[in-house]
């Protein structure tokens, strides 16, 4: 069953596991958006839901998403953690790490949320048919 809008991030990503993905849009570093494909027609979009005084982004992408297309996915995983800013920064900073395995290999992306410490910074996932 399809997992609704408010369903837990690691509900989402256990739906993926065993899809087929065909592509990936976004999966890129400074991507606002990765829109995962997959075979039966669901996408899956990651994003952060922009409000005043935050920002949320992809940072860097380690491993190559052609390892995975074409083949079901075996892992997907979220991992959160503080984001280190530096010492001179005001702001709040959150790192979201997102493990796909599958295939070939296996693909991180590491998302950064940063606000000035009042609003969120989570990636938001959801799953759409399309």
């Amino acid at each position: 069953m399809l997992p609704s809008k408010h369903a837990s991030n690691a509900d989402k990503l256990a739906y993926l596991v065993g899809k087929v993905l065909v592509n990936v849009e976004g999966g890129e570093k400074s991507s606002e958006l990765m829109t995962m494909h997959f075979s039966d027609g669901f996408v899956a979009e990651f994003y952060h839901q922009q409000d005043c005084c935050e920002d949320g982004r992809i940072e860097d992408v380690a491993g190559d998403w052609a390892d995975l297309v074409g083949y079901p996915l075996t892992h997907a995983h979220e991992a959160i953690g503080p984001g280190d800013l530096g010492p001179d920064s005001w702001n709040s900073g959150t790192w979201t790490f997102y493990r796909f395995s599958g295939g070939k290999g296996t693909v991180v992306v590491r998302w950064l949320g940063t606000s000035n410490g009042y609003y969120g910074e989570e990636v938001d996932i959801e799953i759409l048919p399309v």
